[in-house]
């Protein structure tokens, strides 16, 4: 779940959005920000700034909603099972 809230960004308002989909939080935040507060934010500068499970890839910096998920990337394409747990040993 992937959440954006203005007071996290310096306005003083009470409005947030979160939803499964990054790219339609970032759209409704983007909107809301442009209409209410003058302020017109690109999508490569909110996703970094998303409240919630975003995980970066470490190897590719490709983006996953959860840990999980990012754990089962991690050992379908760089290193094997076991790499977020702890184990080394495939490295």
């Amino acid at each position: 779940m992937a959440r954006l809230r203005c007071k996290d960004h310096g306005f003083d308002c009470d409005f947030e959005v979160e939803g499964d989909d990054i790219s339609k939080v970032i759209e409704r935040f983007g909107n809301h920000t442009l209409i209410k507060h003058g302020k017109k934010y690109e999508k490569e500068s909110l996703e970094p700034l998303i409240v919630g499970d975003i995980c970066s890839c470490p190897y590719c910096n490709s983006k996953f909603e959860s840990k999980e998920l990012l754990s089962k990337h991690i050992d379908r394409i760089h290193h094997g099972s076991g790499v977020l747990e702890g184990d080394t040993r495939n490295l």
